[in-house]
Order: structure tokens, then sequence, then C-alpha cells
């Protein structure tokens, strides 16, 4: 009959609509199960790929599965060490070759600057004065020990005024104003950084029961110097030369304990600025003629004079 068959039918639709309902929850949940497993290692990879540019080069991915992502894995894990060994690098190298070279070499590895180079900058000089009869009697260690107080007292009070340390050469220490950092003001940045160490040593003399601290002499000169890498293929460094830095050392020659001696160069352009005193003209090798020189005493105090000025003004109203 035909209510029959009507209720076959109906029977028919449920069972079809039953069995693609278990077909439709059997892919829903086919699907949830290949998306954990597509997407927890890619989240996995975005999370690590964060803590990379964080600065975190130690953070490592765990590689679970032989597929490409697994491979992915392994390849994000190689270059997180990469990294990490060529910030190390940078470091460590930066060290060597000071943050400004360093930022220029890796800025542009390139570019022409590594050659010579003619630019207008203010060289200084330190020395430590009776060194030699100090280390005789020195153990080795000692020596060193002192020294490297010394040189980091000098080092950041120069790097403080925008200087760039060329390097150590033995207890002297050669730095450099307006190269290859740029800047208008290189002489007075560069005797301010002098007055400043001459007066940070002296405080921390008897503190670090340092008697190397007492003894430094400084010289300083302003003028042209040819800067840019100079060396081997084998080994290079990036240093400045010229009669410019020649004069310096001349300079730090005739400094005494405590003392800091400029060139007429720099006088003429700061003498507003300064206190200083001139000594007798000086003979220097290289030199035909004697060379005026001048011994750094202070820098002015403009606010202070100004005061002063004002007081002495308003003193002589009152008299009036």
């Amino acid at each position: 009959s035909l209510d029959f068959i009507e209720l076959l039918i109906k029977e028919k639709k449920w069972i079809i609509a039953k069995v693609s309902l278990a077909i439709i929850g059997v892919g829903i949940l086919v699907a949830i199960l290949l998306g954990i497993h597509f997407t927890r290692p890619i989240s996995q990879l975005a999370l690590a790929t964060r803590e990379i540019a964080r600065g975190n080069y130690h953070y490592q991915v765990t590689p679970v599965r032989n597929d490409e992502i697994g491979d992915l894995a392994i390849a994000f894990n190689r270059m997180s060490r990469e990294l990490w060994m060529k910030s190390v690098i940078q470091k460590s190298f930066g060290k060597y070759v000071g943050k400004d070279v360093l930022k220029m070499i890796l800025g542009n590895p390139e570019s022409n600057w590594l050659k010579g180079q003619k630019s207008n900058a203010t060289v200084l000089f330190t020395d430590i004065r009776g060194f030699t009869s100090y280390a005789e009697s020195k153990e080795p260690y000692e020596i060193v020990d002192k020294l490297n107080q010394y040189f980091e007292i000098v080092t950041n009070i120069i790097l403080k005024y925008g200087g760039y340390i060329d390097k150590f050469v033995g207890d002297a220490v050669l730095a450099v104003f307006g190269v290859p950092v740029f800047c208008e003001d290189h002489m007075e940045k560069a005797v301010r950084a002098a007055v400043e160490i001459e007066i940070d040593l002296c405080k921390k003399a008897d503190l670090c029961d340092n008697p190397l601290l007492s003894s430094i002499g400084i010289g300083i000169n302003s003028g042209i110097v040819v800067h840019g890498n100079i060396g081997s293929q084998i080994k290079m460094e990036y240093t400045v030369i010229g009669d410019t830095v020649n004069i310096a050392s001349r300079l730090n020659g005739l400094a005494d304990s405590g003392e800091i001696i400029i060139s007429e160069t720099i006088w003429k352009n700061l003498n507003e600025k300064l206190i200083t005193k001139e000594i007798a003209p000086q003979k220097i090798k290289g030199r035909v003629n004697p060379v005026r020189v001048y011994k750094v005493l202070g820098i002015r105090d403009k606010k202070k004079d100004e005061k002063n000025r004002d007081n002495r003004r308003n003193g002589g109203r009152q008299g009036i």
C-alpha cells in the first residue's frame, strides 16, 4: 500500500540523515585534529620568531616531526644559533674596533669609507709618568690590574664626550674627536674630556690605591688627520695618522703628572672658554721653530663669571 511505502521512505530518510550527520561529525573531528596537528608547530615557530625578535637567540624549537615542518624547525634552530654567534662576534669585535666603526662596517661593508680620507679632528694622548720604574718593582698581574683601572676611567670619559679610542699603546691612550663620527665642537669636547679625566683620576687615585692614576699627563692637538683602514690583507685597523697626531704625541711628552698641554691652534679657538697659562715655547721634533704651547688650568664657568660681573656692578652702584 502507499502508506507502507511512505513509511519506508521516512525510515530511510532518518537513516540517511543520521549517517550524514555522523559523516559530518567525523569530518569536523578529523579537521580539528588535522588543524591542531599542523597549527601547533606553526604557533611554536611564531612564538620562537617573537623571542628571536626580542633578542633571545637561545630560544630553540623542539623538532618532533619528520615532515617539512620538522625540517623547518631544525632550520630555525640553526638560524638562532648563528644569530647568537653573530651577536657575540659583534660585541667582541666592537671592543677592538669601536662601536662607531663597527656600525659603519655592518651598515655598509662595501663602502669606500674604509679608504684613507682627510678630515679636521682633535687628537688626545694620555700617558703615565714613571711607568717603567713602577713596573720594574711590581708583579705582572698587579701591573695589568692597575693599568686596566686607568684605561677604564679614561675610556668611559672619552666615550662620554663622543671621542673614539684609536688604540692603547703600552701605557698610553690615543683618542680622536671628530672622526669617524663628525662633530663641529671636537676641540672643546676633547679638552673637556681631558679636564674631567684628570679630576676623576685624582679623586680615585687614593680610593683605588692606584698611584698610576695621579701620574697621567695629557697632550692635545687639532688639525688635519688622515683616517681609514691601514694595514695588510691579513691584519688591518682603523686609525689616524699625520702631523697632527705626531704633534699631539710630542705635547703629551711635555705634560707632567696631572697636566694638560694644548697646542696654539686649540688655544686660539677656545681661549675664552679656558683658563690657561702659556709656557715657554718648546722645541719639538719635526718642527724647525719652537712652538707655542699652553697649560690648561680649568674651564671657565660662564654662569659664575656673569654672576661675579653682576655683583661687581651692583657693588659699584651702591658705592656711588
